[in-house]
């Protein structure tokens, strides 16, 4: 039944309407894989490293035009699959507890925004889907960043910004402009950049001298 949820194309039904809001606050905060994609570049992980900006390109415009079964729901769909699947192979004889721990987790949010978008229950679905994001970057935080107390601060510090920046436009969502807050989450990432390699990263130089 897990795979049926995960493998089929046709998941929900083409005619389901997504509220603007959910539309709106899921295209945004798309923008958080960006937070990885230059510890992937740097940790040599090429692979993920490309599925991810794939993701951060993909997935805004998805969520901003939402269609099913469109080509952008389609790459978005089996880039995430290739994602989880490259994240097994590489941790499953290593730390299988953390991983079966994760997985199940983040399947149990994801199927249960599959089901509440189903039963139009479109607010149970948003807070779902954004809880589903968050264990999956925690996985991959994990996985490309060593643990140590210095990086679990900033993990820390990104995951607070991710509950209030939605928290924000959960509240402001039909007040605010969609290109400042898209402009907005982006300057944030940047400054998490920017921070992480000038107080905690190994390679300051070489970051700091691409910034």
């Amino acid at each position: 039944m897990i795979f049926k949820y995960i493998l089929t194309t046709n998941l929900y039904d083409d005619t389901t309407i997504i509220p603007y809001k959910n539309k709106i606050i899921l295209s945004i905060s798309s923008l958080w894989t960006l937070n990885l994609l230059s510890h992937t570049y740097i940790n040599q992980f090429y692979f993920l490293f490309f599925i991810l900006s794939i993701l951060s390109f993909v997935s805004p415009f998805f969520w901003f035009n939402y269609k099913i079964n469109s080509i952008y729901h389609k790459i978005d769909k089996y880039c995430v699959i290739s994602l989880f699947i490259y994240i097994i192979q590489q941790n499953i004889y290593y730390h299988m507890y953390k991983l079966f721990k994760f997985i199940s987790l983040i399947l149990l949010f994801y199927i249960l925004s599959i089901k509440s978008s189903i039963n139009n229950n479109y607010q149970l679905q948003l807070y779902s889907h954004l809880i589903f994001r968050y264990f999956t970057f925690i996985l991959l935080y994990s996985f490309v960043l060593i643990e140590n107390k210095k990086n679990n601060n900033y993990l820390i510090l990104i995951s607070l910004e991710y509950l209030l920046f939605n928290c924000y436009l959960l509240q402001k969502i039909y007040q605010i402009n969609i290109v400042d807050n898209y402009l907005f989450n982006i300057i944030i990432i940047f400054l998490n950049e920017y921070y992480y390699y000038s107080n905690i990263g190994n390679d300051k130089k070489l970051i700091l001298s691409l910034l």
